[in-house]
């Protein structure tokens, strides 16, 4: 099975290409990259389960950039979750 990635990738206000990213409307190369950072955060609530994805990029200059991402297949319904937990 071959993995490929079709470019440009759109996340929130950031434009990832095969060589720089764009935020802002701003260029930034891959190759000023100083570290990354990704983590993800499991939350669970009344059996339902919500994943929160931090991605950081910090830049040779030292400027931070956060990339967050949740999951959006996650809702709660308190109303619906109130009738649950009364009956």
């Amino acid at each position: 099975m071959i993995n490929t990635i079709k470019f440009p990738i759109k996340i929130n206000e950031f434009i990832f290409n095969d060589n720089k990213f764009i935020t802002k409307a701003k260029k930034y190369d891959y190759c000023d990259i100083e570290s990354l950072r990704f983590v993800i955060e499991n939350i669970s609530s009344n059996f339902s389960k919500y994943e929160h994805y931090n991605f950081s990029i910090r830049m040779s200059d030292d400027t931070i950039f956060d990339l967050q991402v949740g999951d959006a297949a996650f809702t709660i319904n308190k109303k619906k979750l109130l009738k649950k937990n009364q009956a």
